[in-house]
């Protein structure tokens, strides 16, 4: 076994054994773990315990056919230390009976003590490790070359024998003098790379035993679980517990990651060996009435162990201690479950070997099966194997090893390693030493290596289209050249043929600036237990089973639901709800209805295509339908049928797929700093998907298939134009609408003119009264107070001020104010005074204008204000038009003369939208409200004209956190703020007092940025 002390020597050990044993054939890696001897030096040399030891272990093995052990694992207390520290004692008070003692002698005697446990613990040390020397000659003769490489030692609290009183310290840079022969001898005997000295390096750094085979390797980690124990006085007066010290079990973690970096062609399979058992076991709580005790003797760091295990993908956990056999299995879970992928960790309690019995575990690991059986040496009951299965920590699951040799196998021609007669597969129609076949292999190697991913597919022309996309792919295999064709063809394929509904839905995202298509990683239609569907495709469902697309569709969007996304989560009591009215509409979903839903599918394309199932590795043909659903894209007031809308309106909460290295393998070791995606729907960014190994090895030939119809799609009369892209309507999500249905504001809508000079409105329409709101929109204006939580509250900023109607126009960089609508009397510039734009507020923006020109209403030139009430809703909502002022008070103005300066007070939503980033040829005056002279200051100080670029792009779903992120504050001197406002409003915010609260004259303006009015 190695010591890994992080050392380039023992890397490099490592590093060799791993490659030497790329070659070996045999699938299959026996270990055998023995546990709590408790040895003596009188029974050491009887050969009583050997023998009876070997032929328990010799006769299980030729039972069962295991005819080799690879592996040979001590998990502690083969040793019995307290057993030659109460002989030594003895012996030494024999001697010193009758003496009169004093201070001196007392010393004498001491130090004989010490001199007298080294002695017999040398002895009794020599004879064990000559003990396992023999065990390891008769149960594994083949390993008596070295034994030392199929050897692995974790010392128990037993093995522990103490020559020094002295404490054990916080040291990590010297030998616990207490056990620092113990240590030695453990170092000397065992590793393969004996330590000079710095013996302190066995306390704190884990050991490994590896066996590599062409198929899998098999990492076993030891861990000293003695801790607690080294920190006890002689004899303890404290209950004896374990212990794995942090600095160990992290050399463990780095040690599992930088395995993983070594072991990119093959599963690793990591199992954990210490001596303390890891949970109180069966019968403890009985054992500790029997006896009177009171202590449970487990590991007292057993949550964090578990948690760490778990995360780094460890298989199995082995100790001893316990002196019971049992084979258990736990899944602890932190708070975010909703992010946690973690494995079911199994814990295997040896016997002991100490017992009549003469017991012990076996465990025989299938490397291509990626799971493990069970056998205990002798038992009184009925032997029950048990297998358990074995998860990779690295990035090759058992799956894609298994996909990988048949595939292989069947691209050389030879025998298939998983037995299927080769007649039941297609035949290669082209020679196998042809130039598009030898490329493919080429090519399907190059893919493995480099990603660990099986090339199942071909790589088409219009793959390599993309320049950036090429560019990259080419920098990975810069020898390949496009196409790479796979070695059959459609029409000469005569294997099975499958038949599946693909479902298109996009998304255009503001903020990236980007599309993104809904993919899946679904559960295959078509199971199987050779390999696993584990990569992306968009949503596949058979044409005739719409009932339970749709359930599947449900169950991926109620997984979605991201605890640690920008989005609310969703109670508990919501989802509970929504899950049982879901149920009930799909439970009623009859004949007709199926029809319904099934009439709604828009027919895009058909191909077939063939290509390797990633399932079990035949040649299949694939006949592909892309297909839309119009529910997906309507809007979701526009059906009586809202249980259905409210699991779409899940859609919006998956996250987005980032691309890392690895990119979107669902095994392997958790980044705790970036957490694994949930299986089921992800969005994923269109354009990219070429740099994605799992999606170009599984699907590259639909994806580039998929990017044509899309292409395809693009222009022609009927399809949604405008910022969100030229992307059918249908396939675009809540993009589809369906005539008034979908209106945002109910009829009828009054309109409040400009000032008492302007046309009158239909005011009378909305409500007859009223509700007080101002009978113009400068009227209103004047109205308006400052803040309401703090001091100046009953100010109306804008009670003298100069209100006039202007125009704003955007001029390259600058978008300047206008007295007139022809843009022929210049007023000044506007500036920012945000550095964001919420897409919410431009989304509501679009939505606003659209429905206020069906209904008569021009958005762009309100000339006044609108009173409306939203759809379903009960409150009225003012709608103004944006509001700007001059960035000088009339104080200001009196004193220094006008700037020509304006900024926005309120509507810079619509100022982005309409005025900013409006097509040119839809350039237009954009008619707002403009205040001269305020009485006070604004709250915010603008930033530089030409910087509306910095708050268009891009927008963001989300205000900043923090609010000197939104605005640079104007400095407020020094007030004295009311006693009671300065508990609520920190002092450092006092310069919110000067927010204009429009609410104050308007009753209700809306919330900001889309959300609800």
């Amino acid at each position: 076994m190695f010591l890994y002390d992080n050392s380039t020597t023992v890397k490099k050990s490592i590093e060799s054994r791993i490659e030497s044993g790329r070659g070996e054939e045999n699938d299959y890696v026996t270990i055998l773990q023995l546990t709590d001897l408790h040895l003596d030096p009188t029974v050491i040399e009887q050969g009583y315990v050997l023998g009876e030891l070997s032929k328990n272990i010799n006769g299980k093995t030729e039972v069962l056919g295991w005819k080799k052990l690879d592996q040979v694992v001590f998990s502690g207390d083969f040793l019995h230390g307290r057993n030659i520290s109460d002989s030594a004692t003895t012996d030494v008070n024999r001697l010193y009976n009758g003496v009169t003692m004093n201070k001196a002698k007392e010393e004498e005697k001491k130090n004989l003590l010490c001199r007298k446990i080294e002695e017999q613990y040398d002895q009794a040390f020599t004879g064990c490790v000559r003990f396992i020397n023999k065990l390891i000659q008769e149960v594994a003769p083949e390993t008596v070359d070295n034994p030392k490489e199929h050897l692995l030692v974790v010392p128990g609290n037993h093995d522990l024998v103490r020559t020094s009183e002295s404490s054990f310290g916080k040291s990590t840079t010297a030998t616990p003098p207490r056990i620092e022969k113990y240590i030695q001898h453990f170092a000397n005997q065992f590793l393969e790379i004996p330590l000079s000295g710095e013996f302190y390096k066995l306390v704190n750094n884990p050991t490994l035993l590896l066996t590599s085979r062409k198929n899998g390797v098999v990492a076993v980690i030891g861990l000293d679980s003695n801790h607690y124990e080294y920190n006890q006085p002689e004899p303890p007066e404290s209950p004896s517990v374990g212990w794995v010290n942090r600095e160990q079990l992290n050399g463990a973690l780095n040690l599992i990651r930088w395995l993983t970096g070594l072991v990119t062609d093959r599963p690793l399979y990591v199992i954990v060996v210490f001596h303390y058992h890891l949970l109180p076991v069966e019968l403890s709580t009985k054992f500790l009435r029997t006896h009177d005790r009171k202590e449970l003797t487990f590991l007292v760091d057993a949550q964090w162990v578990i948690e760490k295990l778990q995360d780094h993908q460890v298989s199995l956990v082995m100790h001893g201690h316990r002196h019971l056999n049992k084979l258990q299995n736990v899944s602890y879970h932190p708070l975010d479950v909703g992010y946690s992928r973690r494995n079911v960790l199994q814990i295997l309690s040896c016997p002991p070997a100490e017992t009549n019995d003469k017991n012990g575990a076996l465990l025989r690991v299938d490397l291509l099966a990626g799971a493990a059986r069970v056998e205990f040496l002798t038992q009184k009951a009925p032997p029950r194997a048990k297998s358990i299965p074995m998860v990779s920590a690295s990035r090759i699951a058992p799956g894609e090893m298994r996909l990988y040799r048949e595939i292989h196998a069947w691209l050389n021609g030879g025998d298939l390693p998983s037995g299927r007669p080769v007649d039941l597969l297609a035949k290669l129609e082209t020679s196998r030493d042809s130039t598009a076949a030898q490329k493919f292999r080429e090519l399907s190697e190059s893919v493995w290596k480099k990603f660990g991913y099986v090339l199942c597919c071909s790589l088409p022309e219009t793959f390599w289209d993309d320049e950036a996309a090429d560019n990259w792919f080419m920098k990975q295999f810069p020898r390949n050249q496009a196409p790479i064709n796979f070695p059959l063809t459609p029409e000469t394929h005569p294997g099975p043929t499958s038949d599946y509904a693909l479902l298109l839905l996009i998304r255009y995202v503001r903020d990236r600036d980007r599309y993104e298509i809904l993919l899946n990683n679904h559960f295959p239609l078509r199971t199987s237990d050779f390999s696993a569907w584990d990569t992306l495709l968009m949503p596949a469902f058979k044409p005739h089973e719409i009932r339970e697309f749709l359930y599947r569709i449900k169950m991926d969007m109620i997984a979605a639901n991201d605890p640690r996304s920008n989005v609310d989560p969703y109670s508990y009591e919501d989802e509970t709800a929504l899950l049982a009215e879901l149920d009930t509409k799909l439970r009623q979903l009859n004949s007709d209805a199926i029809r319904e839903i099934a009439e709604q599918r828009r027919f895009v394309a058909s191909e077939t295509f063939v290509r390797f199932s990633p399932t079990d590795g035949i040649p299949r043909r694939y006949e592909y339908t892309l297909t839309t659903l119009d529910r997906f894209a309507a809007d979701d007031r526009s059906s009586e049928d809202r249980s259905f809308f409210k699991v779409l309106n899940r859609i919006h909460t998956v996250t987005s797929a980032s691309l890392n290295q690895g990119a979107l393998r669902w095994e392997g070791i958790i980044n705790n700093s970036k957490p694994p995606l949930h299986r089921g729907v992800v969005w994923f960014p269109l354009n990219e998907w070429r740099k994605c190994p799992a999606i170009v090895a599984r699907n590259a030939d639909v994806m580039c298939w998929v990017e044509a119809c899309l292409n395809k799609m693009r222009g022609g009369n009927n399809l949604q134009a405008g910022e969100r892209g030229f992307y059918h309507e249908s396939a675009c999500l809540g993009e589809l609408k369906l005539g008034n249905d979908s209106r945002m504001i109910d009829q009828p809508i009054a309109h409040y003119p400009f000032d008492s000079a302007s046309d009158g409105g239909e005011r009378a329409s909305v409500n007859s009264s009223d509700n007080g709101l101002p009978s113009t929109l400068e009227e209103g204006l004047r109205r308006v107070k400052l803040n309401g939580k703090m001091d100046l509250w009953q100010v109306a900023p804008y009670e003298k001020a100069t209100i006039i109607p202007a125009f704003l126009l955007r001029e390259g960089d600058f978008i300047e104010v206008y007295e007139d609508k022809e843009g022929t009397r210049k007023l000044g510039v506007l500036r920012p005074v945000q550095r964001y734009a919420l897409a919410d507020g431009l989304a509501r923006v679009r939505k606003l204008a659209s429905d206020l020109e069906k209904l008569g209403h021009d958005m762009v030139n309100l000339n006044g204000y609108l009173v409306a009430r939203l759809v379903n809703a009960s409150a009225q909502l003012s709608i103004l038009p944006p509001i700007i002022e001059s960035t000088q008070t009339q104080e200001e103005i009196d004193k220094n003369g006008f700037n020509g300066e304006f900024l926005v007070c309120d509507g810079n939503h619509r100022i982005v939208e309409n005025c900013w980033s409006a097509r040119d040829e839809l350039r237009t005056a954009y008619q707002v409200a403009l205040v001269m002279g305020p009485s006070v200051p604004y709250y915010a100080t603008p930033f530089a004209a030409n910087e509306w670029h910095v708050t268009a792009n891009p927008p963001l779903h989300n205000p900043p956190l923090h609010a000197r992120c939104k605005y640079t504050p104007r400095i407020v001197p020094e007030v004295i703020c009311f006693k009671e406002t300065d508990h609520v409003i920190p002092e450092d915010d006092r310069y919110r007092r000067y927010f204009r609260d429009f609410d104050t004259a308007f009753r209700h303006v809306g919330g900001q940025g889309g959300r609800p009015f």
